[in-house]
């Protein structure tokens, strides 16, 4: 083990739950008779509420007689709907997160999400014991991809982001965490990595366990 800790995003990576963002926007897209944009949603993600609302406000502008007011709140029903049935998590993580926890590898999750619903979500899904800390999108100044969420997840454990390992999904998580100085490790979930990204020499695997396993996180046979 050579990371002092691992720091985690959550939505796309830990929890399987964009999938769920995207039907429930594409649901709201319908109610209010828009095509979905699937280039603009795709630059959603990662952001935080502030930056999400700010874009999504730009976008609805161009569509006349679109209240963002009425979009958003419709966006919000159908995403938490879909999450009372079940919040999924990601194939992995559980056993990831758990093993981690025995070993005593300090885990903190830094998420866009609200800090509230982040520890909500999580605990629905089984993964909040794992964890020493959240830190959420409304707790920082500047978000993803801003380097201080990654920087506040490591100070919440008192390690120093250079000696850390994170793991992310999208392109402004991997530009967050690299920007903070951590190792980074990309598991692809709704978006491929652009050209761009790639070319910044960060790891990208398959998986969750599969990426572990390499970082010598998580043995082979366990």
């Amino acid at each position: 083990m050579t990371f002092a800790a691992v720091i985690f995003d959550m939505d796309g990576l830990l929890l399987d739950t964009e999938r769920l963002a995207w039907q429930a926007f594409l649901e709201a897209c319908a109610a209010h008779r828009l095509s979905p944009d699937r280039a603009f949603y795709d630059g959603l993600i990662g952001l935080n509420q502030v930056s999400t609302e700010r874009l999504l406000q730009v976008w609805l502008a161009e569509a006349d007689k679109v209240s963002f007011e009425s979009f958003r709140q419709g966006w919000d029903t159908v995403y938490h709907g879909l999450l009372e049935e079940a919040v999924p998590v990601k194939p992995g993580a559980d056993a990831l997160l758990s093993h981690l926890h025995r070993e005593g590898v300090p885990c903190v999750v830094a998420t866009s999400t609200a800090k509230d619903l982040a520890r909500q979500k999580l605990s629905r899904a089984g993964l909040a014991p794992y964890l020493r800390a959240v830190v959420g999108g409304d707790q920082v100044a500047a978000g993803k991809p801003a380097p201080d969420i990654y920087l506040r997840a490591a100070r919440e454990v008192a390690r120093d982001p250079a000696d850390c390992l994170a793991f992310e999904d999208s392109d402004n998580g991997v530009r967050a965490a690299l920007a903070a100085g951590m190792t980074v490790v990309q598991i692809p979930d709704l978006v491929a990595p652009s050209p761009a990204l790639r070319a910044l020499g960060h790891d990208i695997e398959e998986s969750l366990l599969e990426a572990a396993i390499g970082k010598k996180l998580f043995p082979p046979s366990d």
